[in-house]
């Protein structure tokens, strides 16, 4: 994948996706991208340009999820999290992913059609990202994953992370019982497994 270009995002993704995006936040509606050739980009980005700050910053970070996501990884990490979320029809959801063009088209159609699990697809990618360290000298015991128990190394976590580092006040332990394996740790965003 590329590094992440907006002018090459635009000439990359179909117009009728763009409008989607761009009009469901009530941006470019100016643009008539019925009318554009497929890689003509000079007047999305000049409307670009022409968003105030706080817009641009706010779609460029969705842009910019959508593009990472947009390889081999991240397409495992959506049929992954989509999966594991319950999806009604498993079999229909892999019919209508597979029917997309490419890892693009997939990952900026999740993100339209399915936008509440963005999130833990983004948490996927990320768990399958990072390198785990095999810790052999900590003493066997199960982990205690009552909320009571998630919030008191939330907060122990968020403590040492807040004194070490000024972050992770706002830290997060959830436990997932479909990965009896996996516990998740978001000071930001970081994952333990294999407790």
């Amino acid at each position: 994948m590329p590094h992440f270009n907006l002018r090459n995002l635009f000439r990359r993704v179909p117009n009728a996706l763009l409008e989607r995006y761009f009009h469901k936040r009530n941006l470019l509606t100016d643009i008539n991208f019925k009318q554009l050739k497929s890689t003509e980009t000079d007047p999305i980005m000049a409307a670009w340009n022409a968003l105030p700050d706080s817009n641009r910053r706010r779609c460029e970070a969705e842009l910019r999820s959508i593009h990472e996501m947009a390889n081999d990884r991240g397409t495992r990490a959506i049929v992954d999290a989509i999966h594991q979320d319950g999806f009604d029809d498993p079999k229909e959801f892999s019919q209508w992913f597979a029917s997309l063009s490419g890892p693009l088209e997939r990952s900026f159609r999740t993100f339209l059609d399915y936008n509440a699990q963005w999130t833990r697809v983004q948490r996927f990618l990320y768990a399958d990202t990072i390198q785990y360290r095999k810790r052999g000298n900590l003493p066997k015991a199960t982990a205690k994953t009552d909320p009571a128990s998630c919030k008191q190394l939330s907060d122990a976590i968020g403590n040492y992370f807040h004194t070490m580092q000024g972050r992770g006040r706002a830290c997060v332990v959830e436990y997932e019982c479909a990965d009896p394996n996996l516990i998740r740790l978001d000071p930001e965003i970081e994952i333990i497994r294999g407790m």
